[in-house]
């Protein structure tokens, strides 16, 4: 009877232990909207509150999985941002739609995340019916995990769920500030935001980028002709159109009325020009509804740091660029002139 007492007290005590984590985890959860913060707080707070040597949490990224956020002392098999190929015990838990547990990590053929699992507790992440990733909790010894410590975690797992879910809203609501209301794309705020960005890159490690200033010929004369509504669906268009050319890591951003301006990182004059080109060559022959003859575009190109390595200096550069390509004829793009010249004479394509 004392050792059956026994147990029930240690197990009342393990139960409070548990209740009070999850209370603590919940109120600071709510205190936290920036996703990339909370990730981080999330796998702390549940490593050091149910005692885990690992806690990693991985997001859904279209069809994939990815991890984003782990906090312990096992050595992942796979760098931030990339998961070990084939099928883990996270996807099948996020394709089953439920916790799965796996006792014996090194006794089956899936690879856990870290060298050194034993046991491994997959928890889908879930917020109003919408699957966001997976919770992954590690330790190092086998038979770590059992029934008892399911419902808790899937308590935990549902907080957190809720978290990342309204810091997706907050992250949606920072992102409209930064786009252009007309044509969906980013607009000059954003493009002022990671012009610097892109600068201390190419400072740091000397991959060079590109400034792009495109306008679009004869607009006003478009909008007087046709109307601004289809002046508004033109403008659509050229920005669809750019998105499709271009990189996943290029910035494009209208600028301003028929203005865009674009930045490439990783790239050098050659390849600046040439994907001015192709997207000169691209609203050319495009055929634009409503409208009975070409729409073409003007383009300046300036390059980190032979044309300026500040944002005044190559914005300049690149309006230079421009406006010697609308003197040249328009339809054309112009390599901005080099700071020796001081002449706004751009190399035409």
């Amino acid at each position: 009877m004392a050792l059956q007492n026994a147990r029930l007290y240690s197990l009342e005590r393990h139960r409070a232990s548990q209740l009070e984590a999850i209370n603590a985890i919940a109120q600071q959860m709510t205190a936290v909207l920036d996703l990339k913060e909370l990730l981080s707080k999330v796998c702390l707070l549940i490593q050091q509150a149910f005692q885990l040597c690992h806690v990693s949490v991985l997001l859904k990224d279209e069809d994939d999985l990815v991890l984003r956020a782990s906090h312990g002392k096992l050595t992942g098999r796979a760098p931030e941002g990339s998961l070990p190929a084939g099928e883990g015990l996270w996807q099948r838990a996020l394709a089953a739609g439920k916790t799965l547990i796996e006792n014996d990590v090194k006794a089956v053929s899936d690879i856990g995340l870290h060298i050194e699992t034993g046991s491994s507790m997959c928890i889908p992440l879930v917020s109003f019916g919408q699957a966001l990733g997976v919770l992954v909790l590690d330790t190092t010894r086998a038979g770590a995990f059992n029934a008892n410590d399911t419902q808790p975690l899937e308590s935990v797992a549902d907080i957190c769920a809720t978290a990342i879910q309204n810091a997706h809203y907050v992250e949606r609501v920072k992102q409209l500030a930064y786009l252009d209301g007309l044509t969906g794309i980013f607009n000059r705020r954003f493009f002022e935001l990671r012009i610097m960005e892109e600068l201390d890159r190419a400072r740091r490690y000397g991959t060079g980028m590109a400034v792009l200033m495109i306008d679009i010929d004869q607009f006003k004369r478009l909008n007087d002709e046709f109307g601004h509504l289809l002046g508004d669906e033109v403008l659509r268009q050229v920005s669809s159109i750019f998105h499709q050319q271009l990189r996943k890591i290029d910035v494009l951003c209208r600028y301003g009325g028929e203005e865009f301006a674009i930045l490439l990182s990783q790239t050098n004059a050659v390849h600046a020009l040439g994907v001015a080109e192709k997207l000169r060559k691209t609203v050319e022959a495009w055929q634009f509804p409503g409208v009975p003859r070409p729409v073409t575009i003007s383009a300046g190109t300036a390059n980190y740091s032979e044309h300026g390595s500040t944002r005044d200096e190559l914005v300049k550069a690149a309006d230079a660029g421009l406006y010697a390509a609308k003197q040249a004829g328009r339809n054309r793009v112009c390599l901005a002139p080099t700071p020796k010249r001081g002449l706004a004479q751009g190399a035409g394509i």
